[in-house]
Protein backbone atom coordinates (compact mmCIF):
# COMPACT_ATOMS: atom_id res chain seq x y z
CA UNK A 1 0.00 0.00 0.00
CA UNK A 2 3.05 2.25 -0.07
CA UNK A 3 3.90 1.90 -3.43
CA UNK A 4 3.54 5.32 -5.26
CA UNK A 5 3.16 7.40 -1.88
CA UNK A 6 5.84 6.64 0.90
CA UNK A 7 8.12 4.45 -1.82
CA UNK A 8 8.37 5.78 -5.21
CA UNK A 9 7.17 3.77 -8.00
CA UNK A 10 10.41 1.96 -9.70
CA UNK A 11 11.38 3.53 -12.97
CA UNK A 12 14.24 3.53 -15.08
CA UNK A 13 13.54 -0.34 -16.11
CA UNK A 14 11.09 -2.42 -18.69
CA UNK A 15 7.92 -3.23 -18.16
CA UNK A 16 7.18 -6.49 -16.03
CA UNK A 17 5.53 -9.24 -18.57
CA UNK A 18 2.39 -9.25 -15.57
CA UNK A 19 2.09 -5.44 -16.70
CA UNK A 20 2.57 -5.93 -20.13
CA UNK A 21 0.15 -8.62 -20.22
CA UNK A 22 -2.19 -6.35 -17.29
CA UNK A 23 -2.44 -3.67 -20.48
CA UNK A 24 -5.51 -1.94 -20.30
CA UNK A 25 -6.92 -0.76 -23.95
CA UNK A 26 -8.22 2.83 -24.35
CA UNK A 27 -9.96 1.90 -27.40
CA UNK A 28 -11.87 -0.98 -26.17
CA UNK A 29 -15.14 -1.89 -24.25
CA UNK A 30 -14.17 -3.99 -21.35
CA UNK A 31 -17.14 -6.29 -21.85
CA UNK A 32 -20.16 -5.37 -20.23
CA UNK A 33 -18.45 -3.88 -17.03
CA UNK A 34 -20.53 -0.83 -15.91
CA UNK A 35 -18.50 2.67 -15.40
CA UNK A 36 -18.02 4.00 -11.82
CA UNK A 37 -15.68 6.23 -10.65
CA UNK A 38 -15.31 4.26 -7.31
CA UNK A 39 -14.60 7.42 -5.02
CA UNK A 40 -11.72 8.76 -7.05
CA UNK A 41 -13.68 11.54 -9.11
CA UNK A 42 -13.10 14.69 -8.01
CA UNK A 43 -14.10 17.16 -10.68
CA UNK A 44 -15.95 16.64 -14.18
CA UNK A 45 -16.76 18.97 -16.99
CA UNK A 46 -17.04 18.69 -20.98
CA UNK A 47 -13.65 19.45 -20.83
CA UNK A 48 -11.98 17.46 -18.10
CA UNK A 49 -12.10 14.44 -15.43
CA UNK A 50 -9.46 15.17 -12.02
CA UNK A 51 -9.11 11.80 -9.97
CA UNK A 52 -6.97 11.20 -6.62
CA UNK A 53 -4.06 9.00 -6.92
CA UNK A 54 -3.90 6.32 -4.77
CA UNK A 55 -2.05 7.96 -1.43
CA UNK A 56 -5.22 9.83 -1.16
CA UNK A 57 -6.91 6.71 0.83
CA UNK A 58 -3.63 6.02 3.21
CA UNK A 59 -3.49 9.94 4.00
CA UNK A 60 -3.05 9.92 8.01
CA UNK A 61 -2.85 6.23 8.26
CA UNK A 62 -1.63 3.85 11.12
CA UNK A 63 1.46 3.56 9.34
CA UNK A 64 2.29 7.61 9.54
CA UNK A 65 0.58 7.49 12.90
CA UNK A 66 3.18 4.96 14.33
CA UNK A 67 5.45 6.48 12.91
CA UNK A 68 4.83 10.02 14.55
CA UNK A 69 4.51 8.48 18.15
CA UNK A 70 7.92 6.44 17.30
CA UNK A 71 9.61 10.26 16.19
CA UNK A 72 7.99 11.88 19.41
CA UNK A 73 9.46 8.99 21.59
CA UNK A 74 12.89 9.98 20.44
CA UNK A 75 12.43 13.19 21.10
CA UNK A 76 11.16 12.94 24.44
CA UNK A 77 13.97 10.30 25.23
CA UNK A 78 16.22 13.16 23.80
CA UNK A 79 15.10 15.46 26.08
CA UNK A 80 14.94 13.72 28.95
CA UNK A 81 18.33 12.16 29.14
CA UNK A 82 19.63 16.04 28.17
CA UNK A 83 17.56 18.38 30.61
CA UNK A 84 16.37 15.56 32.79
CA UNK A 85 19.35 13.73 33.75
CA UNK A 86 22.93 15.27 32.35
CA UNK A 87 22.28 19.24 32.81
CA UNK A 88 21.01 19.00 36.24
CA UNK A 89 23.93 17.42 37.43
CA UNK A 90 25.95 19.49 35.44
CA UNK A 91 24.24 22.40 37.62
CA UNK A 92 25.24 21.34 40.18
CA UNK A 93 28.54 21.10 38.85
CA UNK A 94 29.00 17.23 39.41
CA UNK A 95 30.90 17.32 36.08
CA UNK A 96 32.43 20.04 33.98
CA UNK A 97 31.14 20.69 29.93
CA UNK A 98 33.33 17.99 28.62
CA UNK A 99 31.50 15.26 30.78
CA UNK A 100 28.10 16.59 29.68
CA UNK A 101 29.34 16.31 26.17
CA UNK A 102 30.08 13.21 26.32
CA UNK A 103 26.92 12.16 28.46
CA UNK A 104 24.66 13.48 25.73
CA UNK A 105 26.15 13.39 22.29
CA UNK A 106 25.77 9.98 21.78
CA UNK A 107 21.88 10.26 22.61
CA UNK A 108 21.70 12.99 20.24
CA UNK A 109 23.46 11.64 17.45
CA UNK A 110 21.57 8.27 17.47
CA UNK A 111 18.23 10.04 18.43
CA UNK A 112 18.99 12.80 15.23
CA UNK A 113 19.62 10.07 13.07
CA UNK A 114 16.61 8.04 14.02
CA UNK A 115 14.35 10.92 13.59
CA UNK A 116 15.95 12.13 10.40
CA UNK A 117 15.21 8.61 8.89
CA UNK A 118 11.65 8.85 10.23
CA UNK A 119 10.87 12.14 8.70
CA UNK A 120 12.62 11.11 5.42
CA UNK A 121 10.96 8.03 4.76
CA UNK A 122 7.39 8.52 6.18
CA UNK A 123 6.12 12.42 8.03
CA UNK A 124 8.14 14.12 5.16
CA UNK A 125 5.30 12.57 2.31
CA UNK A 126 2.66 12.92 4.73
CA UNK A 127 2.61 16.65 6.90
CA UNK A 128 3.22 20.27 5.40
CA UNK A 129 2.75 18.89 1.75
CA UNK A 130 -0.93 19.24 -0.74
CA UNK A 131 -3.94 17.76 0.56
CA UNK A 132 -3.90 15.50 -2.85
CA UNK A 133 -2.45 14.50 -5.79
CA UNK A 134 -4.96 15.05 -9.00
CA UNK A 135 -4.41 13.24 -12.30
CA UNK A 136 -6.11 15.63 -14.65
CA UNK A 137 -7.49 13.52 -18.04
CA UNK A 138 -8.08 16.70 -20.80
CA UNK A 139 -10.60 15.07 -22.98
CA UNK A 140 -10.43 18.73 -25.26
CA UNK A 141 -6.64 18.14 -26.08
CA UNK A 142 -5.98 14.28 -25.23
CA UNK A 143 -3.86 15.06 -22.62
CA UNK A 144 -3.29 13.37 -19.22
CA UNK A 145 -1.69 16.16 -16.65
CA UNK A 146 -0.52 14.62 -13.09
CA UNK A 147 0.20 17.11 -10.54
CA UNK A 148 3.36 16.66 -8.63
CA UNK A 149 3.80 20.16 -6.61
CA UNK A 150 3.17 23.47 -7.42
CA UNK A 151 5.17 25.90 -9.47
CA UNK A 152 8.12 24.82 -12.84
CA UNK A 153 8.06 22.23 -13.69
CA UNK A 154 5.21 20.24 -11.27
CA UNK A 155 3.37 19.22 -13.45
CA UNK A 156 3.96 15.97 -16.16
CA UNK A 157 1.44 16.09 -19.15
CA UNK A 158 1.61 13.73 -21.91
CA UNK A 159 -0.65 12.33 -24.30
CA UNK A 160 -3.70 10.26 -23.21
CA UNK A 161 -2.52 7.75 -26.22
CA UNK A 162 0.65 7.53 -25.48
CA UNK A 163 0.46 5.92 -21.90
CA UNK A 164 0.82 2.76 -21.35
CA UNK A 165 -2.49 1.86 -19.22
CA UNK A 166 -2.34 -1.30 -16.92
CA UNK A 167 -3.62 -2.90 -14.10
CA UNK A 168 -1.07 -2.50 -11.77
CA UNK A 169 -0.26 -4.36 -8.27
CA UNK A 170 1.38 -3.79 -4.95
CA UNK A 171 4.94 -4.41 -4.60
CA UNK A 172 4.67 -5.87 -1.48
CA UNK A 173 1.05 -6.30 -1.34
CA UNK A 174 0.61 -8.04 -4.46
CA UNK A 175 -3.16 -8.49 -3.64
CA UNK A 176 -3.77 -4.42 -3.84
CA UNK A 177 -4.89 -3.53 -7.19
CA UNK A 178 -4.89 0.09 -9.09
CA UNK A 179 -4.87 1.86 -12.43
CA UNK A 180 -1.56 2.73 -13.19
CA UNK A 181 0.19 4.34 -16.34
CA UNK A 182 3.41 4.26 -17.29
CA UNK A 183 5.22 6.26 -19.70
CA UNK A 184 8.15 4.36 -22.12
CA UNK A 185 11.08 5.41 -23.92
CA UNK A 186 13.15 2.78 -25.93
CA UNK A 187 11.21 0.35 -23.80
CA UNK A 188 12.27 1.64 -20.03
CA UNK A 189 9.72 2.97 -18.19
CA UNK A 190 10.68 6.99 -17.43
CA UNK A 191 7.99 7.38 -14.79
CA UNK A 192 5.19 6.16 -13.50
CA UNK A 193 1.44 7.31 -11.97
CA UNK A 194 -1.74 6.11 -10.47
CA UNK A 195 -5.08 7.05 -11.28
CA UNK A 196 -8.12 6.79 -8.57
CA UNK A 197 -7.78 4.76 -5.12
CA UNK A 198 -6.51 1.38 -4.81
CA UNK A 199 -8.59 -2.30 -4.21
CA UNK A 200 -7.89 -5.86 -3.23
CA UNK A 201 -8.11 -8.39 -6.14
CA UNK A 202 -10.98 -9.87 -4.69
CA UNK A 203 -12.76 -6.67 -6.04
CA UNK A 204 -11.00 -6.28 -9.11
CA UNK A 205 -14.30 -5.14 -10.87
CA UNK A 206 -13.64 -2.13 -9.12
CA UNK A 207 -10.49 -1.23 -10.77
CA UNK A 208 -11.98 -2.49 -14.76
CA UNK A 209 -15.19 -0.17 -13.41
CA UNK A 210 -13.04 3.14 -12.26
CA UNK A 211 -10.77 2.43 -15.51
CA UNK A 212 -14.26 1.98 -17.85
CA UNK A 213 -14.96 5.07 -16.27
CA UNK A 214 -12.28 6.75 -17.10
CA UNK A 215 -12.01 5.38 -20.93
CA UNK A 216 -15.93 6.13 -21.43
CA UNK A 217 -15.20 9.88 -20.30
CA UNK A 218 -12.19 9.95 -22.21
CA UNK A 219 -13.82 8.77 -25.99
CA UNK A 220 -17.48 10.20 -25.32
CA UNK A 221 -17.52 12.94 -22.13
CA UNK A 222 -20.38 13.67 -19.93
CA UNK A 223 -23.14 12.35 -22.75
CA UNK A 224 -21.14 9.08 -22.95
CA UNK A 225 -21.37 8.42 -19.55
CA UNK A 226 -24.87 9.37 -19.10
CA UNK A 227 -25.67 6.75 -22.29
CA UNK A 228 -23.31 3.98 -20.34
CA UNK A 229 -26.59 5.11 -17.15
CA UNK A 230 -23.76 6.85 -14.99
CA UNK A 231 -25.88 9.42 -12.98
CA UNK A 232 -24.01 12.66 -12.39
CA UNK A 233 -22.93 12.50 -9.17
CA UNK A 234 -19.29 13.02 -7.21
CA UNK A 235 -19.03 10.69 -4.19
CA UNK A 236 -15.62 12.49 -3.08
CA UNK A 237 -14.57 15.65 -1.07
CA UNK A 238 -11.37 16.42 -0.83
CA UNK A 239 -11.82 19.36 1.79
CA UNK A 240 -9.47 19.16 4.51
CA UNK A 241 -12.74 19.41 7.04
CA UNK A 242 -13.10 17.25 10.51
CA UNK A 243 -16.42 16.23 8.87
CA UNK A 244 -14.61 14.80 5.46
CA UNK A 245 -11.92 13.23 7.98
CA UNK A 246 -14.53 11.45 9.75
CA UNK A 247 -16.72 9.88 7.47
CA UNK A 248 -13.67 8.80 5.12
CA UNK A 249 -12.10 6.64 8.37
CA UNK A 250 -15.87 4.96 8.05
CA UNK A 251 -15.22 4.16 4.42
CA UNK A 252 -12.00 3.24 4.91
CA UNK A 253 -12.59 0.64 7.98
CA UNK A 254 -15.35 -1.13 6.05
CA UNK A 255 -19.24 -1.18 5.72
CA UNK A 256 -19.11 -4.21 8.25
CA UNK A 257 -17.45 -2.89 10.77
CA UNK A 258 -19.73 0.54 10.76
CA UNK A 259 -23.04 -1.89 11.32
CA UNK A 260 -21.26 -3.32 14.43
CA UNK A 261 -20.78 0.31 15.96
CA UNK A 262 -23.56 0.26 18.24
CA UNK A 263 -22.31 -3.40 19.64
CA UNK A 264 -18.72 -2.48 19.29
CA UNK A 265 -18.85 1.20 20.22
CA UNK A 266 -15.97 0.97 23.13
CA UNK A 267 -13.37 -0.08 20.10
CA UNK A 268 -15.10 1.72 16.98
CA UNK A 269 -15.14 5.11 18.52
CA UNK A 270 -12.02 5.66 20.25
CA UNK A 271 -10.43 4.05 16.99
CA UNK A 272 -12.46 6.44 14.86
CA UNK A 273 -11.35 9.11 16.87
CA UNK A 274 -7.29 8.28 17.19
CA UNK A 275 -7.71 8.23 13.24
CA UNK A 276 -10.27 10.78 12.06
CA UNK A 277 -7.94 13.39 14.35
CA UNK A 278 -5.04 12.09 12.50
CA UNK A 279 -6.05 12.61 8.90
CA UNK A 280 -8.15 15.43 9.70
CA UNK A 281 -4.02 17.40 11.24
CA UNK A 282 -2.47 15.58 8.04
CA UNK A 283 -4.34 17.29 5.79
CA UNK A 284 -4.73 20.56 7.99
CA UNK A 285 -1.42 21.33 7.87
CA UNK A 286 -1.33 20.95 3.74
CA UNK A 287 -2.02 23.24 1.10
CA UNK A 288 -4.22 22.73 -2.10
CA UNK A 289 -2.77 21.90 -5.16
CA UNK A 290 -2.87 24.61 -8.51
CA UNK A 291 -2.72 23.42 -11.87
CA UNK A 292 -0.98 26.08 -13.97
CA UNK A 293 -2.83 28.30 -16.39
CA UNK A 294 -1.30 25.93 -19.28
CA UNK A 295 -3.27 22.99 -18.05
CA UNK A 296 -6.58 24.82 -17.63
CA UNK A 297 -8.88 25.43 -20.48
CA UNK A 298 -10.30 28.28 -18.90
CA UNK A 299 -11.48 29.44 -15.25
CA UNK A 300 -15.08 28.25 -16.05
CA UNK A 301 -16.17 25.13 -16.31
CA UNK A 302 -18.51 24.08 -18.80
CA UNK A 303 -21.42 22.21 -17.55
CA UNK A 304 -19.85 20.95 -14.34
CA UNK A 305 -20.96 17.86 -12.49
CA UNK A 306 -21.44 19.41 -8.41
CA UNK A 307 -19.36 18.92 -5.98
CA UNK A 308 -20.23 17.94 -2.64
CA UNK A 309 -18.85 19.42 0.33
CA UNK A 310 -18.19 16.18 2.21
CA UNK A 311 -17.82 12.88 1.23
CA UNK A 312 -20.95 11.26 -0.07
CA UNK A 313 -23.20 14.36 0.77
CA UNK A 314 -24.66 14.26 -3.27
CA UNK A 315 -24.65 10.26 -3.31
CA UNK A 316 -25.86 9.80 0.26
CA UNK A 317 -29.50 8.76 -1.14
CA UNK A 318 -28.20 6.75 -3.69
CA UNK A 319 -26.92 2.61 -3.12
CA UNK A 320 -23.50 2.89 -3.85
CA UNK A 321 -21.31 0.50 -3.52
CA UNK A 322 -17.79 1.08 -0.62
CA UNK A 323 -14.42 0.81 -0.91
Amino acid sequence: MITGWLKPFPTQRPLTQEEVQARLNPDAQQGHVQPDARFSLIGLDEHSAEFVDRSFRMRGSSITLFALVCFLVIVATLLYVALGLAWPNYAQKKFGAGELLVAILPVVLVASAASTMIWRRTLRRELFTYTHYPVRFDRERGFVHVFRHNGPDGVLSVPWKDVHWFVGRGERQEYLLDVRGALLDRGLVQDMFSVGHYFDDGAQESVQALWEFIRTYMAGGPAALAAAGVPPLIDLSVRPTWRNAWRWEMLRLGERFARMRYLLFMIYYPIMLVMTSWRWMVLSSCKAPAWPSSVLMSNAPVHPWPQPRWVGEISDHVSRPSL
